[in-house]
């Protein structure tokens, strides 16, 4: 019996009935299940319209529009590395240290800070760089608020996961999020703001690291009690904050992250006393929530605004997009990025605004900077009443190149607005990275108090300095120049390097003995000389301006000859870097052609300076040579020799160490070559320099040199020119520069390596040697036998 049955016999139902009693059940417990399904939908329905709508009190510390804030104060902040110098009378404003120490005072309940990077408490360059105690004060306040009672809330770049900093921060109670742009936007985190108790704020283009503190020149702003602004930069953090762990951007963002303001609906403020409208804006165009004007979108707004000028200054300038920078991997060609380009080229054409661009020159500008600004200046070409200047804020940096110095300033300031911004104008910048805007509109008043009049003055003392270098048609700046020079260095060595790879071919084929000749008593190498070329530099006509680098084998001649053909670059002696001919390798018939190249030459030359053609000394042409410590020239001549395609091999070091030593080597004997440039030493057109005082200090030795050959380089190139031709640097491109002969010619570059070969006996032999031929000579002297050998 089933419990139906059941149910019906205690009710009396009778058996006829029960079937129209069954069908009522049925239909009953349908309507039930329909109920409940309403009722479900019903609460997810208001669980979703709860979620999007903003409940101000709770979320919010009970600030609404309402009763938000709108008398502010404003206050620029500035961080000016200390040796960059300004007229007397120039602007000074809040450092931006001590504009954020402000901030940490000011704070009551909770600081957000977003930062790409995190580099405050440095401590390796605590006892090298004066001003990270800075920083270092800034990081100890950040990591006692959570003994204050005030929270700490961070989003960084996934990239900073590891960050000890960061670590430091969460142990010490802060509350880190990370967003994994790659994943997002397949971009970096470039935004720069804090947000403090919602009524306090900055923005600008300093990140939280100790550069921006010491070395970077940085531009911000602070404002004080503008909850209605603040508030909206609130929500640009929440959306940041809501992102971390995600891999993807939502479709629909929650409405706790809408724009309180934008270009269409600004905030009415008063700032400093005076009216002002402002709005936030944000990059790239997926991370902009309902009504968030985009951060290009807000740069053409200031630009269609402006009715006399425009004044930009910024860190970078490329209207190109997948430049390489944003996602590794990427095989997308670059693509004309022409937003910004265009914005500028209708305010000059259309509405005859005068516009001026002062753009960082660092080592990281792109060289296609210089073809988009003098093709942006080139519209004005016999146009009237257009106007376009540019110029190049050039900062020296310290000779020894550790704490490089670079203004990374953002903003543009017109007659009516300012936009200070975290991206640099490139398209890769607002179309991948995330960076965040604000815009402020002032109507012109006669008062240096608003925020306008004040940016402006910062532009203009800038542009007026004497960092400030103009754009000319023949004159590429010199942050492009050096990266010009690489390439134009890879150019011109093609054919070198293919000469290179026939002259190996051909060495596989000849007989050991067959690879040296000797002449007048010296050996030289068949396929590289022969001797009617030596006979032929008998005749050659040396030029007042000729440069002549010499060197025995192994000395460093590879390595200087580079240095050379850089400095005179650099200096404007030099169209192009060249291939530098060696006086010996070149037959007769080039020997012709090398007096129609124009000048100025550089050769170079192996030989005994007696040996060398009258005519330098002659002309009184400038010569350079230099020499190493006749132990370690020893040891890299027998590596040369032993992994030299073009060169006999020698059976043991002992063997090479036997002929090096009677001078029945290449190009002679080590003593005697070095003993015949004493005769030369107080020559006024002669300059010794060494092997070992260029590698323990690179950056001084080409100041010295360029002095001597009377060129005028900046820190800047100078210093350019020591890391591309640091030993390391030069190693690395030397498959480019030299072929499989690479190999070959880049070994170790160091000082000492003696010690790993020579016997006792050989260092007493050597030793006796020097003693004989060099000791108590002015040469002998450069050489530091004593530090170097002994």
């Amino acid at each position: 019996m089933t419990a139906f049955d059941i149910f019906c016999r205690e009710l009396k139902i009778p058996s006829h009935d029960r079937v129209f009693v069954a069908f009522f059940l049925f239909q009953s417990q349908q309507k039930c299940i329909v109920v409940f399904a309403l009722v479900c939908c019903f609460a997810v329905l208001v669980a979703l319209i709860f979620s999007a709508v903003d409940i101000w009190g709770e979320d919010e510390d009970g600030i609404t529009e309402d009763n938000c804030s709108k008398n502010c104060r404003i206050v620029l902040v500035e961080n000016i590395p200390e040796d960059l110098s300004y007229s007397d009378n120039g602007t000074a404003h809040l450092s931006l240290y001590q504009g954020l120490l402000s901030l940490l005072d000011s704070a009551e309940k909770t600081v957000e800070i977003v930062s790409s990077h995190w580099a405050l408490n440095n401590i390796d360059l605590e006892q090298s760089h004066p001003s990270t105690w800075q920083s270092k004060q800034l990081f100890k306040r950040l990591r006692g608020l959570q003994s204050q009672e005030k929270n700490l809330k961070i989003a960084s770049d996934l990239k900073q996961k590891d960050s000890k900093e960061l670590k430091a921060l969460e142990a010490s109670g802060a509350d880190i999020h990370f967003l994994n742009m790659t994943a997002l936007t397949r971009g970096n985190l470039r935004s720069s703001f804090w947000v403090v108790d919602k009524k306090h704020m900055y923005i600008g283009s300093a990140s939280m690291e100790w550069h921006s503190m010491a070395q970077m020149k940085e531009l911000g702003v602070i404002i004080y009690n503008c909850s209605c602004l603040v508030l909206d930069l609130h929500r640009i953090f929440t959306l940041y904050w809501q992102l971390e762990y995600k891999d993807f951007v939502p479709a629909k963002w929650s409405k706790r992250v809408f724009a309180l303001s934008s270009k269409v609906e600004p905030l009415k403020l008063h700032l400093n006393d005076s009216k002002a409208e402002a709005f936030l804006s944000s990059s790239p165009s997926i991370f902009c929530a309902n009504d968030r004007t985009k951060d290009i979108d807000a740069i053409n707004r200031v630009i269609s605004d402006a009715k006399r000028f425009i004044y930009v200054s910024i860190m970078d300038y490329l209207p190109l997009v997948n430049i390489g920078s944003h996602s590794s991997g990427s095989t997308q060609p670059n693509r004309y990025w022409s937003r910004i380009d265009e914005m500028l080229r209708e305010a000059l054409l259309l509405h005859n605004i005068k516009v001026r661009l002062l753009i960082s020159c660092w080592k990281q500008t792109h060289p296609l900077t210089f073809n988009f600004v003098w093709s942006l200046k080139t519209l004005c070409t016999e146009i009237p009443d257009c106007s376009l200047e540019v110029k190049f804020f050039c900062m020296t940096e310290q000779k020894n190149a550790t704490f490089p110095k670079i203004n990374r300033n953002k903003f543009m300031v017109t007659d009516r607005a300012v936009y200070i911004g975290n991206n640099d104008w490139i398209g890769n910048d607002f179309t991948y990275n995330a960076g965040v805007g604000l815009v402020i509109s002032q109507a012109e008043v006669l008062s240096n108090s608003t925020i306008v009049e004040q940016l402006k003055a910062v532009f203009e003392q800038d542009w007026y300095s004497w960092h400030a270098k103009s754009l000319h048609a023949n004159t590429i700046p010199e942050c492009i120049k050096h990266k010009m020079n690489h390439t134009a260095t890879l150019k011109i060595k093609i054919p070198f390097v293919k000469e290179v790879e026939e002259m190996l071919e051909k060495a596989k084929n000849m007989k050991p003995e067959d690879l040296l000749f000797k002449y007048k008593g010296i050996m030289y190498p068949s396929l590289l000389s022969q001797p009617e070329n030596i006979d032929a530099m008998e005749s050659f006509e040396a030029r007042e301006d000729d440069i002549l680098l010499g060197a025995y084998p192994k000395c460093g001649y590879n390595w200087i000859i580079e240095v050379l053909n850089k400095i005179a670059f650099s200096a404007g002696k030099l169209k192009n870097p060249q291939h530098i001919p060696y006086l010996e390798f070149t037959n007769p018939e080039k020997m012709k052609n090398l007096s129609t190249l124009p000048s100025t030459r550089i050769l170079g030359t192996h030989m005994n300076p007696d040996n060398i053609p009258v005519s330098f000394f002659e002309k009184k042409s400038k010569i350079l040579v230099v020499l190493r410590n006749p132990k370690d020239t020893a040891v890299s001549y027998f590596h040369f020799y032993n992994t030299n395609p073009v060169l006999p091999t020698f059976e043991s070091w002992d063997k090479f160490f036997s002929q090096y030593m009677s001078g029945d080597v290449m190009w002679g004997s080590y003593f005697d070559h070095a003993a015949a440039w004493e005769k030369y030493i107080d020559r006024e057109n002669v300059k010794i320099v060494t092997y070992e005082d260029l590698k323990a200090n690179l950056t001084e030795g080409i100041e010295d040199i360029a002095k001597y050959l009377n060129y005028t380089l900046s820190d800047d190139q100078i210093q350019t020119i020591a890391e591309e031709c640091t030993f390391d640097a030069m190693k690395e491109k030397s498959a480019e520069t030299h072929g499989s002969f690479s190999k070959v010619i880049f070994r170790k570059g160091g000082v000492g390596d003696w010690k790993n070969h020579f016997s006792e006996e050989q260092c007493k032999e050597v030793d006796a040697k020097f003693e004989q031929c060099l000791a108590g000579t002015k040469l002998g002297a450069k050489i530091k036998y004593e530090v170097h050998c002994k």
